[in-house]
C-alpha cells in the first residue's frame, strides 16, 4: 500500500459565472459562436498538495480561499478543470450540514441508513448504533426527524456516524463550528484517536485557530486558490493569525480614510525606496456645489517636481503606479474623465460619493519624507472661486488634516505649502471637526456654530511606545491622546473618553472630573491623554467617543453634558485575546485574587 494517502497535481477549478440564464442555457447547448459569454472564476489555480498516509493536515483561510473546493475535488464531489487528483483509501467526508441525512427520517433511521450503505449490517450495525448514540448524546432525540434537530445537533450526529465507520481518510470542513465548545472537544480527541489507533489521515478545515494546532502536526494556509504557506501548524498558524490582525487594522485604517480596503492596504504598503502620501479635496459641504476641473497634481522641492500627475490620463486611478486618484466607484467625488482643450481632466464635482471626497496620492522618495513641510503641492486646473476646496493630508497619527485652500494665483495654478500646521481661521467651524463625519442628533448645535471657542483637532490611539496603532492585545496599554485649540480663555473644561461596542452597550467611560483632575483655564493649543494600562476590555471591536464638556456635576450627572466639542463613535479599535487558544471569557478582563484554605 503506498505511503501517500493524497497526491494533487497542479489542480484548479474554474467557474463560469454567467450574466443570465439565457448565456447559460446557450453554453449548455455548445454552440461554437456563442463562445465567451461568461466571466472566469478561478477558485484553485495549480495546487499541489502530497499527503502522507496518517497525516493530520490543518487547512486555514479566508472564506473564498479555496479550502472547501479542494476538499470536495479529494472527496470526488467536484470534478477538477486540469490536473490530477490520486486519493489512496476509502474517504469518510463531513462536508455541509443538511448533507448525507434525509430530513424526515429519525436520527435512528439516518443512522442505519448510513451504516448499511457501508456495507454494516445486522448485529454490526446495531453495535455501531450504540456507540454513535453514546457518542453524540443525543439519546433523548434520537427518534425524532432529523429536521427538528438543531445545526449542532446535526452536527453531533454526523460526525459521530462519520467517524463510528473508521475512515482510512476523513474529511472534515468547518462544520463542527455549529457544534459547542464541550462536543468540538471530544472531536479533537476522537480524531486524534483514529489516527492513532487506525492510521487514519484527516484534513481538517476549521477558523479556529486552537482547535487546528490541538489535532494537526502540519498546517496548511490558502488564498484566492493557492497554497501560500506550508508547514508545522504552529508556524503557519502565528502568520495566518498576524495576517487577521492585519487584516483588522486595515479595516480600521480604511473605515477612517474612507476607502477601501484594497485602497488602504496599497498606500500602508508603501515601498522603502518611495512614500506614499493620501491627499484629498473636501469642501465644508458634504458634496461640491460646484464643478473644480483639475488637470495636474503635482509635488514640488523648490522648482524640481518630484512627482506628478496628470488626471484624467491614461491610468490615472491605477493603484499599482506610484501616482494615481483613488476613483471607487460610488464613493468618491472624481467624475469620469473629460475633454478639456485637447488633453484630458477630471472633475471634482457632486458624484454622490459615499464618502464625499476627492483622494489622490503622490508617491516621493522615502529619503526626503522628514522634507514634507518644505514641499510645495500644486494644483493646476480651473477651481470655481465661488466655492471654498481645501486640501487635507491624511498623518502618521491616523487623520486628516488640513494643509490649504486651493486659491487661484493666475493662469489656473495654486500652490499650497506643506506646512505642518494647517491655516484655516480660528473660527471657522470645519477647522476642526473631520469634514467627512455629518452631524448627528447626538451632537449640539454648539459643537457646530461659529463661535465655538474649544475644538478637539485630532485624536491619536496609540500603544505603549507611541505607535499609532487599532488592534490591541488584551491587557496591554492604550492611550488616547486629545489635540484641542482654545480660541479663547475657557474655564475649567472636562476631558471625556467613552468606550462602546458595536451593539451600543457602554462599556466604560473615564474624564478628568471623575479622576480627580481639574484643568482650571486653558488658551490656545494643548494636549490631554488617558492612558488604560491595563486595557481590561475583552476580545472585540470597539467605538470611542472623545468630547470636551463645558462642565460636569457629578450629583446631577445627565446622560450627555454639554460640550464644547465631541467626536461621537467617530473612532475604533479591536481587542484580542492573549489567553492559551485565544479564549473569549467575557466582556471585562479584570485583575482577581484567590485565597484557598483547607
Amino acid at each position: 500500500m503506498s505511503d501517500i494517502a493524497i497526491r494533487a497535481t497542479r489542480v484548479s477549478k474554474m467557474y463560469k459565472m454567467f450574466k443570465s440564464r439565457r448565456d447559460q442555457v446557450i453554453d449548455l447547448l455548445g454552440l461554437p459562436f456563442f463562445k465567451g459569454r461568461h466571466d472566469e472564476f478561478w477558485a484553485l489555480r495549480d495546487l499541489d498538495l502530497v499527503v502522507p498516509r496518517g497525516g493530520k493536515i490543518g487547512i486555514i483561510g479566508h472564506n473564498g480561499a479555496g479550502k472547501s473546493t479542494l476538499l470536495k475535488i479529494i472527496a470526488g464531489q467536484v470534478t477538477p478543470s486540469s490536473g490530477q487528483v490520486e486519493v489512496n483509501g476509502r474517504v469518510q467526508a463531513l462536508m455541509e450540514l443538511g448533507t448525507g441525512f434525509h430530513p424526515e427520517f429519525t436520527g435512528r433511521e439516518n443512522v442505519f441508513s448510513a451504516l448499511s450503505y457501508q456495507g454494516i449490517v445486522g448485529t454490526a450495525a446495531r453495535r455501531r448504533f450504540d456507540e454513535i448514540v453514546e457518542f453524540s448524546e443525543l439519546e433523548e432525540f434520537i427518534d425524532n426527524p432529523v429536521k427538528t434537530y438543531s445545526a449542532g445537533m446535526y452536527a453531533r450526529l454526523a460526525f459521530s456516524v462519520a467517524t463510528a465507520i473508521e475512515p482510512e481518510i476523513l474529511i472534515i470542513d468547518e462544520v463542527l463550528g455549529a457544534g459547542d465548545a464541550y462536543f468540538a472537544g471530544k472531536c479533537v480527541d476522537r480524531m486524534n484517536e483514529i489516527t492513532r489507533k487506525e492510521g487514519a489521515t484527516i484534513l481538517f478545515v476549521s477558523h479556529d485557530a486552537s482547535s487546528v494546532l490541538r489535532l494537526c502536526d502540519r498546517s496548511i494556509w490558502m488564498k484566492k486558490g493557492r497554497c501560500i504557506m506550508d508547514g508545522p501548524a504552529h508556524e503557519v498558524v502565528k502568520e495566518y493569525v498576524d495576517a487577521m490582525r492585519f487584516e483588522t487594522e486595515l479595516r480600521h485604517r480604511s473605515r477612517e480614510m474612507h476607502l477601501g480596503k484594497g485602497t488602504a492596504r496599497g498606500i500602508m504598503a508603501s515601498s522603502d525606496a518611495f512614500k506614499k502620501f493620501l491627499f484629498r479635496f473636501k469642501v465644508n459641504g458634504e458634496h461640491p456645489q460646484r464643478s473644480h476641473l483639475i488637470r495636474r497634481i503635482t509635488l514640488q522641492k523648490g522648482e524640481s517636481a518630484l512627482s506628478s500627475l496628470d488626471v484624467g490620463d491614461a491610468m490615472d486611478n491605477a493603484i499599482q503606479e506610484p501616482n494615481y486618484i483613488i476613483s471607487e466607484k460610488d464613493a468618491t467625488d472624481w467624475s469620469q474623465p473629460i475633454q478639456d482643450n485637447g488633453g484630458l481632466a477630471r472633475l471634482y464635482c457632486d458624484c454622490r460619493g459615499t464618502e464625499q471626497h476627492a483622494p489622490f496620492v503622490l508617491s516621493v522618495p522615502a529619503y526626503l519624507r522628514s522634507e514634507l513641510p518644505e514641499l510645495l503641492l500644486v494644483v493646476e486646473g480651473d477651481v470655481d472661486a465661488r466655492e471654498e476646496v481645501f486640501v487635507e493630508i491624511w498623518d502618521d497619527a491616523g487623520h486628516y488634516t488640513r494643509v490649504g485652500t486651493l486659491n487661484d494665483q493666475g493662469n489656473g495654478r495654486y500652490a499650497i505649502p506643506l506646512s505642518d500646521r494647517a491655516i484655516d481661521e480660528p473660527n471657522t467651524p470645519s477647522a476642526c471637526k473631520s469634514s467627512a463625519v455629518s452631524k448627528t442628533q447626538s451632537q449640539t448645535e454648539d459643537e457646530f456654530s461659529p463661535d465655538r471657542v474649544l475644538a478637539i483637532t485630532q485624536v491619536e490611539l496609540t500603544d505603549s511606545t507611541g505607535t499609532s496603532k487599532r488592534v490591541f492585545p488584551m491587557g496591554t496599554e492604550l492611550d488616547v491622546t486629545i489635540h484641542y485649540e482654545a480660541f479663547r480663555e475657557v474655564k475649567d473644561p472636562v476631558f471625556a473618553v467613552t468606550f462602546h461596542r458595536l451593539d451600543g452597550v457602554q462599556m466604560d467611560h473615564k474624564n478628568s472630573k471623575l479622576l480627580n483632575f481639574n484643568i482650571g483655564n486653558v488658551m490656545g493649543t494643548g494636549v490631554a491623554k488617558f492612558s488604560f494600562s491595563p486595557l481590561r476590555l475583552g476580545p472585540g471591536d470597539y467605538l470611542v467617543t472623545v468630547a470636551v464638556l463645558k462642565y460636569l456635576d457629578i450629583d446631577s450627572w445627565i446622560d450627555q453634558p454639554p460640550s464644547y466639542d465631541r467626536h461621537d463613535r467617530r473612532y475604533s479599535f479591536s481587542v484580542f485575546s492573549t489567553l492559551p487558544g485565544a479564549k473569549n471569557l467575557g466582556a471585562v478582563f479584570q485583575d482577581c485574587s484567590f485565597i484557598f484554605t483547607n
